[in-house]
Formats: C-alpha cells, sequence, structure tokens
C-alpha cells in the first residue's frame, strides 16, 4: 500500500528572514528618530506650560494682595539665607521658611498646591523626573558649584540644600531645607520692597517674572563667562539661565506670556542697552534701573 507523498513544510527561507529582518531595521532607523522629536516636543511643550502656570499663580497673587509681589529671598548659602531679604530703606528683613510672602510659598496655593515649606517638612519635596510645577521634564540631577560649595550648599539625591531661619521663629538660626526648583523668581526685581507693585513692572509684556534656571553648568560650555555660577538659588537673572532646550529656556512675562530664548542672546552684553542686560524690545530684567525708568 502505497503511502501519500508528504508535502513539504512551508516556512521562511534564509533569504526571505534577512530581508524582513532588513526592513524592520530600516523601519526602526526612521521612526526612532522621529520618535524622540516627539516626546522632546512634548517636553518642551510641558516645560513652557509649568512656565506658564507659574506666571498666571504671579498674577492671582498679586490680585489677592493689593498688586504687591512676593519676595525673592536670599542666596540660600551660609552668610545669606533664603529668608534674609532686602527692605526698603536697605535694611534687611528677617524672615522664616514659612513665610507667605516669600514667592515659593505664595505662588503654589494659588494652584492648589501645598506651600513649598510645608512640601519640605512632609518629605515631599518634588525631585528630578517628577511631574511637579516646579520640574521641567528633561532636567536632571542638580550638581553643586564651587560657588555653592563655597556658600556651604551641596546637593543631596540631586537636590539643594540650602539655608534658611526654622519656621515659626522669628527669623533667626540655621535649618537646612531640600529644594529642587527648574522655575523660578526673577532676582532683579528685588520684590521684597513693600514698595514694588505689578504695577510698576511696565511694560507687562517684556519684564521677566518667571525664569527657567541652569541645574547643572554642563548645560553651558565651561567658557561661557557664566559657567560656575552658583546654582541653588531659589531666584534667578541672565547668568544662570538655562539651555536645555535647544540651547536654550523658557521665561515668563507680567502679563502672563511665555517666550523661548537661547541662552547666548540673553547672556551676550552687545544685544543690550545697558550693563543691566535690559532690552526693550525683548526682556528686561531689571524694571527700576534708571534708564528703564527714563524710557517708559
Amino acid at each position: 500500500m502505497k503511502h501519500p507523498s508528504r508535502r513539504p513544510r512551508e516556512a521562511f527561507t534564509l533569504v526571505e528572514l534577512l530581508v524582513v529582518i532588513g526592513i524592520i531595521a530600516l523601519l526602526v532607523g526612521i521612526l526612532l528618530p522621529a520618535l524622540a522629536k516627539a516626546r522632546k516636543a512634548a517636553n518642551e511643550t510641558q516645560c513652557m506650560n509649568n512656565v506658564r502656570q507659574l506666571c498666571m499663580a504671579l498674577n492671582l497673587y498679586t490680585d489677592a494682595n493689593q498688586g504687591f509681589i512676593p519676595g525673592d529671598g536670599g542666596d540660600g548659602s551660609q552668610s545669606v539665607p533664603v529668608t534674609e531679604c532686602d527692605a526698603s530703606g536697605g535694611g534687611t528683613t528677617y524672615l522664616t521658611w514659612d513665610d507667605p510672602s516669600l514667592w515659593w510659598n505664595a505662588l503654589p496655593p494659588m494652584l492648589n498646591l501645598p506651600t513649598y515649606n510645608d512640601m519640605q517638612l512632609a518629605n515631599t519635596v518634588p525631585g528630578p523626573d517628577s511631574k511637579s510645577v516646579f520640574v521641567c521634564p528633561t532636567a536632571g540631577f542638580g550638581v553643586a558649584d564651587a560657588n555653592d560649595n563655597t556658600g556651604g550648599v551641596a546637593t543631596i539625591n540631586g537636590m539643594f540644600m540650602l539655608h534658611g531661619a526654622p519656621p515659626g521663629g522669628k527669623g533667626y538660626g540655621d535649618l537646612v531645607l531640600p529644594t529642587y526648583m527648574c522655575y523660578v523668581l526673577n532676582s532683579k526685581l528685588n520684590s521684597t520692597n513693600p514698595s514694588q507693585k505689578i504695577s510698576q513692572m511696565r511694560p507687562a509684556s517684556t519684564v521677566a517674572a518667571i525664569v527657567e534656571k541652569r541645574l547643572t553648568n554642563l548645560e553651558i560650555p565651561t567658557t561661557d563667562p557664566n559657567s560656575g555660577k552658583a546654582l541653588g538659588q531659589l531666584k534667578s537673572d541672565q547668568t544662570r539661565f538655562t539651555a536645555r532646550h535647544r540651547q536654550g529656556g523658557f521665561i515668563g512675562f507680567m502679563d502672563g506670556h511665555v517666550a523661548w530664548f537661547t541662552n547666548f542672546e540673553l547672556s551676550s552684553p552687545t544685544i543690550y542697552t545697558n550693563g543691566d542686560y535690559n532690552s526693550f524690545t525683548r526682556v528686561i530684567w531689571d524694571p527700576f534701573d534708571q534708564i528703564v525708568q527714563e524710557g517708559l
């Protein structure tokens, strides 16, 4: 009895497998850069939205406080803790970590968030890779530079350990607490002076309010004159401006709009009208500069 002939087994040949693998590799090579570009664009959009939210919180705060803007505090070093503020008449006001007039405590409640000091005391300060309004999605760990270390500022788990006066006191003593912020108040507003209101920040569309700050000096070349700046501070001007996004970053203005700038254009004195790096048509850092006041 004859057995029926067996049909040959259907399968890919080696050549066909190599062709399929080659096509898949080609598609991956085409799609991965596009996906990376899309992710980068999404992160930039989220970063810009964070700055916009903080600008909105700033405007809500001033509306609720007779137009006064919150305080920016000191450098966070041992000699100038974050809770020491310049006062009118050239004096010094000694506050505490939990003072509601300091910007990092003043703005979060406007967004239905706990104050920053509440998060510090609860050990819930948002750090790298968190989804906080204070954190840029592309920022990494903070790095203390020599100037930070000289001021007694260290970094632990990528957070800057800054000095300030303990809560509930009279503004004296030293309590070191963790901070991690990619967006901070413009340091040249000198906003702790009680005579300064948002109505004085003119033109509002040009005065910098919220600034995206570097977390490490590796964001800029070592040859940059601003390389080596202390970055632990909870305020910033053009010397600490970021370069995370296409060699630049975002600034939120007093009128609430947000714009992107390169690091170079904000730190190059050749495009500015005076030594305060003010530009009437682009960014005014110090709205109380004499030349700015005369030009308004």
